[in-house]
């Protein structure tokens, strides 16, 4: 089985099961998308849902985000405690506190 198919077999499942109305997985490894699925309604009474199927994402970002600070924290090209942006005498908080805001 694929991983496209096994990603597609348990996107049915989860629908069926009522734990998901519709839901939407692309997934890409270097730069080749390898897996792209749906399954299940957009609403409860609406459409099936599509790749073209738009979502809301509320505080989606906040993990992605959170991720790639510590990627690039982990290769160097930061610390935690490098100001976020210098304005003059007033310092906007370090990657460190602004990881902390974007957590609460």
């Amino acid at each position: 089985m694929t991983i496209q198919e096994q990603v597609q077999e348990t996107l049915d499942e989860l629908v069926a099961s009522g734990a998901e109305l519709g839901v939407q997985v692309v997934a890409y490894r270097d730069g080749v998308k390898v897996v792209d699925t749906v399954a299940g309604v957009a609403a409860p009474d609406g459409p099936p849902v599509t790749a073209g199927t738009v979502f809301y994402n509320f505080s989606l970002g906040k993990g992605a985000m959170s991720t790639l600070v510590h990627q690039e924290v982990d290769r160097g090209a930061f610390r935690y405690d490098t100001p976020v942006w210098s304005c003059g005498r007033s310092l906007v908080p370090t990657v460190r506190k602004a990881s902390q805001y974007a957590m609460s």
